[in-house]
């Protein structure tokens, strides 16, 4: 019977069945955080894991380092193993990243009492398929049966910061020539930017994701060399986000290289939050204003 996992900003996550995953929480080698298989899914054309990490203290935890390049699904009776989406660079399509030395990495810093979901991208594999996820620092998890559909930690509309803290909800995502133009709005908890001393938005990770070809449309830029996208906090990088200065809602928007007119859905993958899944994208008229970036293509 499935039970409810805590609370992550607006998301009530379940955990799977006990046929699909382990029953208690695994062990980790960051003192006092457990960690829970959310969901292991294939939907849009590619298999989708989502791991919460929850400290049961009350102080923060010393990071660790997890290299994303080891979260592995081994098939043991088809003795075969599936790593994770990554792009021509060799970054995979994964968060929350915190460096992108050996393709990423995290080191998880959880607040008191505080919770984190890692997700991660896969090449799909058959729905019903047994797994065993090997998760770096993490006890493994077994017998994990691949599900299908829709799921719980992610939708289009809303996404979560993580660790919690922010909430991003779709406006609307339309179609303007060469241009995919996404709008959002972004709401802070009450302390959140107690929460996001360090958390960093690079608009240079910041793209649209069509899943079942494994390709990333990037944020187009100025003349400048700037990335279209507001708010920034300042130019570092073409533009960045610094969560800690966001106190009251601010209107977000995007401005992405369109992908091809028979790709009518995308993710928005924005770094710090969970993916925005299966985004539908409306048309209109219009011309492109500035310089198309080439998109990333796996």
């Amino acid at each position: 019977m499935a039970r409810v996992l805590c609370t992550i900003a607006a998301f009530a996550f379940l955990v799977l069945s006990a046929s699909t995953a382990t029953a208690q929480p695994a062990e980790t080698e960051i003192p006092g955080v457990t960690a829970e298989l959310l969901e292991l899914r294939a939907s849009g054309g590619a298999l989708r894991l989502a791991i919460g990490f929850v400290n049961t203290t009350n102080a923060e935890t010393a990071p660790v380092e997890i290299k994303v390049r080891e979260v592995v699904l081994l098939d043991s009776k088809a003795l075969t193993k599936t790593f994770g989406l990554a792009d021509q660079a060799g970054r995979y399509v994964a968060g929350p990243i915190t460096d992108w030395s050996e393709g990423g990495r995290w080191w998880p810093k959880l607040p008191p009492k505080g919770e984190a979901i890692f997700w991660m991208y896969f090449r799909s594999v058959p729905p019903g398929t047994v797994v065993t996820v090997q998760m770096p620092k993490t006890l493994p998890f077994e017998n994990v049966k691949v599900t299908e559909g829709a799921g719980t930690v992610t939708s289009p509309q809303q996404a979560s910061s993580t660790p919690a803290g922010f909430t991003a909800s779709l406006v609307s995502a339309e179609r303007k020539g060469e241009e995919l133009r996404v709008r959002m709005r972004l709401e802070p908890a009450p302390d959140a930017a107690s929460r996001a001393l360090d958390a960093e938005v690079l608009m240079a990770d910041v793209f649209a994701f069509d899943a079942a070809a494994a390709r990333k449309f990037m944020l187009m830029k100025d003349t400048d060399g700037n990335f279209l996208a507001q708010p920034t906090t300042d130019r570092g990088s073409g533009g960045r986000l610094f969560l800690n200065t966001v106190s009251a809602t601010r209107l977000i928007s995007f401005t992405f290289v369109a992908p091809p007119p028979d790709v009518t859905s995308v993710d928005i993958l924005i770094p710090r939050f969970l993916p925005f899944e299966g985004v539908k994208i409306g048309s209109s008229g219009g011309a492109a204003a500035v310089r198309r970036a080439t998109p990333d293509r796996k």
